[in-house]
């Protein structure tokens, strides 16, 4: 249910973007304006929320990965540091960084931090060997 309202909240967002554009373009009458305002609020709300959600997911996640509670999986780093970009867009969606409140930028800071830790230790221990090593460490047949 979570995944359905996610994803009806976020095209809602790109409706109202495009709203936005439509209306910086070709108008709109006065009326119309302050219901767009009203729903631009909702909107926003979803916004924050939607964002609240993604940082929870991605700071327990990554404390799991980096405690040892939970075993680093290929391309762990690469999914983490694509939702967020995912966390990105939502920020930007509300105008901004700062825009946020102190303690959900915060949880920003912190996600981003995990998220580089994560990539890191992905990096360190998910390393392909070199062929020139590889080759060295290989007897030759008989």
């Amino acid at each position: 249910m979570h995944l359905v309202v996610a994803d009806t909240e976020e095209r809602l967002i790109n409706l109202m973007a495009l709203v936005q554009m439509r209306v910086e373009q070709y108008g709109c009458s006065p009326s119309d304006i302050e219901r767009l305002r009203v729903i631009r609020k909702s909107v926003d709300a979803s916004a924050v929320s939607l964002l609240r959600t993604q940082l929870s997911r991605l700071i327990i996640s990554g404390e799991a990965v980096l405690s040892g509670h939970v075993g680093l999986s290929f391309n762990t780093g690469v999914a983490m540091q694509a939702r967020m970009s995912h966390v990105d867009f939502l920020i930007n969606v509300g105008g901004g960084l700062e825009n946020l409140d102190s303690s959900l930028r915060d949880e920003v800071a912190k996600a981003y931090h995990i998220v580089s830790q994560v990539a890191q230790k992905e990096a360190g221990t998910m390393r392909l060997r070199q062929f020139d090593e590889a080759s060295s460490s290989v007897r030759p047949r008989a």
